[in-house]
């Protein structure tokens, strides 16, 4: 059974500039930043999911994205310490969403819920990207926050699965469609 989930995937200069070397100095070099091709921003969390699953998965992600939807705009705002501020364990950059972009959302779960594919919501959508992950308490009393603005077009989803693996995630695009 994979493990899935739905992404916004992040345009390269994006990337190059949440993983800047001067962003990993500011943080702490020695924390586990997020590889270049694993940034995303997760959708939905589909977790653990029955093969037999996918086919009808894809076919909601194409239909969702290319029918109903334009390209929209996410605008990270700042670079912050989380989940829980006290006991931080991860650097993430967060940012605000536009209508559109909740729409979307709430859009393609109600469709995955419809065609009865669990969706794990224990958490409310959060739009953030993981840049960095403490393997212990490197984080701990840092109260480090930069104000970034750094407004991108988002125009791919994905369909994709996470292997978990000793060095952290792999992340595989099983499916991907663009918005029109």
């Amino acid at each position: 059974m994979p493990r899935l989930f739905i992404a916004a995937l992040i345009p390269k200069e994006i990337k190059e500039e949440l993983l800047s070397k001067k962003l990993q100095k500011k943080f702490g070099e020695n924390l586990r930043w997020t590889p270049p091709q694993n940034l995303h921003l997760t959708l939905a969390f589909l977790g653990w999911t029955e093969e037999k699953d996918l086919v009808k998965i894809k076919d909601i992600l194409k239909e969702t994205t290319n029918k109903n939807f334009s390209p929209f705009f996410l605008n990270l705002t700042k670079i912050s310490l989380g989940p829980d501020p006290k006991k931080p364990r991860l650097v993430w950059a967060e940012g605000k969403v536009n209508n559109e972009f909740l729409n979307f959302v709430e859009k393609l779960k109600q469709e995955l819920k419809s065609a009865g594919i669990f969706i794990d919501e224990k958490y409310s959508f959060l739009p953030h990207l993981t840049l960095a992950r403490a393997k212990g308490k490197e984080l701990s009393g840092k109260k480090t926050e930069e104000k970034i603005d750094l407004t991108f077009r988002v125009k791919e989803i994905a369909l994709m699965e996470s292997k978990l693996k000793r060095e952290g995630a792999e992340y595989k695009i099983l499916e991907s469609a663009f918005l029109k």
